[in-house]
């Protein structure tokens, strides 16, 4: 009977290193993606638009552009920098957000939320 039990731990024991292993490599190629190539969570909610998921999705991400974008032309415009992904068409926006507001072909992503 001893024999047995003994048989029995060492099958044990064996799976679970075996479970930790595959594990392991599966955590190591990827298989288990917790995000998106686009920055978007797993659950497909909306993703906040800022330079990476800008950049993943196709936009260019503009770190200085104009508050008063396609008003330069006012005396009232502000000298400050203003973040946003420029966009061509939708396709060039992170999931959530939609290209509006074109001036010259060029429109800005926008969160629809």
């Amino acid at each position: 009977m001893a024999k047995n039990s003994e048989l029995y731990t060492e099958i044990k024991t064996w799976q679970i290193i075996l479970f930790l292993g595959v594990l392991l490599v599966a955590l190591t190629l990827g298989i288990f993606q917790f995000s998106d190539k686009d920055g978007s969570s797993t659950d497909n909610g909306p993703v906040i638009v800022n330079a990476s998921s800008c950049k993943a999705a196709g936009g260019n991400w503009d770190a200085c552009g104009s508050a008063c974008r396609g008003q330069e032309d006012e005396d009232a415009c502000i000298a400050v920098c203003v973040e946003y992904c420029e966009c061509t068409s939708e396709n060039q926006c992170p999931f959530g957000s939609e290209c509006i507001n074109f001036i010259d072909d060029i429109g800005v992503c926008t969160n629809t939320f």
